[in-house]
């Protein structure tokens, strides 16, 4: 069950506040500079929207400045129907974000706080996942090149929080709806599909644990159902973006086992630290794209608590222990001996 300890929720809330706040806080040394890479071009789909309100008072549908014009909220990249857009049209379009990146932090702590919790950890262990999971490269690095809709990654587990209560009380499952919406607002289009399958996949090994509150299958029906519709003022005109517009990719990609290994528990994350590797393709060596896409540092004694619980608590968690095998061998991609991308399975 979900925290029913009102001073709980408040203490880790206020907590969470500061850790984000100091975290953040050398961004907004210097409020209007703005990053590398892929800022420009993400600072431009947050502008245009802004613009087409503020001073043409108008719906952002079209962005005329783009390729001749083209789509603005069909772009499954856009932001604008966040509800933190409001920060961009109050403070401008590079505070507002960095406004973003403190509050998805602190909402993501929180609720990775409040899962860790629902897994019965104690209050003060159950800090370590959050700690993890919001503060690591993963977060920083795709951040850090502009890659602002990795946001909504901060919703993983409120969705999931929500999931799990579901299968007890099914009203949760509007709350695990609305999220999944919320992602697909704030640009999720990648995170999106991956969470509906690792929700799929989880409700799979469910269907053994059968709860008293509803079927696992209906429940994952309707979170798909409800989501479409809560989100179908984007998902629509997005999809038939896509349908008319499709991005054909034949890259060769994901990790191997060094740059896994190096990804994890390297403490150089740096943008220039995939100099050290080479393009080299197979199973063992090499990297592919930059450190942005392959860092996700959690540090020796994270990985050794972690395989120390697995090793504890696999019968209890099994399902969970799979999903976590199966995107494991997703994320090597074109790399693995057999690839899950090249059978079709790929999100």
């Amino acid at each position: 069950m979900i925290l029913s300890k009102p001073k709980e929720i408040i203490l880790i809330t206020f907590l969470s506040f500061f850790i984000g706040l100091a975290f953040t806080f050398p961004i907004f040394h210097e409020p209007q500079n703005w990053g590398i890479q892929d800022w420009d071009q993400h600072l431009f789909y947050h502008e245009v929207p802004r613009l087409t309100v503020i001073e043409y008072g108008q719906i952002p549908l079209w962005n005329p400045y783009y390729c001749g014009g083209t789509v603005m909220l069909a772009n499954p990249q856009s932001r604008l129907l966040s509800p933190f857009f409001i920060l961009t049209l109050i403070f401008g379009t590079v505070v507002g974000l960095k406004i973003e990146i403190f509050l998805h932090i602190v909402l993501g702590l929180v609720g990775m706080y409040l899962l860790a919790r629902y897994y019965s950890l104690d209050p003060l262990i159950a800090w370590l996942p959050p700690l993890l999971f919001m503060l690591s490269t993963m977060f920083t690095l795709n951040l850090t090149v502009g890659m602002t809709w990795f946001l909504s990654v901060a919703y993983l587990p409120w969705i999931f929080l929500f999931y799990q209560n579901s299968f007890d009380h099914p009203l949760y499952i509007w709350a695990t709806a609305g999220f999944l919406a919320l992602m697909f607002f704030e640009g999720g289009a990648y995170p999106l599909p991956i969470t509906f399958l690792f929700l799929f996949l989880y409700t799979l090994g469910s269907l053994s644990r059968r709860r008293s509150g509803g079927s696992p299958l209906i429940l994952f029906g309707l979170s798909l159902f409800i989501t479409f519709c809560l989100g179908a003022i984007k998902i629509f005109p997005s999809f038939i973006f896509l349908w008319d517009h499709p991005r054909h990719i034949s890259d060769y990609s994901g990790y191997s086992i060094t740059s896994l290994i190096y990804s994890l528990f390297n403490r150089d994350q740096g943008l220039e630290a995939v100099d050290k590797f080479s393009n080299e393709r197979g199973f063992w060596n090499g990297i592919t794209y930059g450190m942005d896409e392959n860092g996700v540092y959690i540090g020796l004694a994270a990985g050794l608590l972690f395989i120390f619980g697995i090793f504890l608590n696999w019968k209890k968690y099994w399902t969970l222990i799979l999903c976590l095998f199966f995107f494991l061998w997703l994320g090597f991609g074109d790399k693995a001996f057999i690839s899950l991308w090249e059978l079709g399975i790929s999100p």
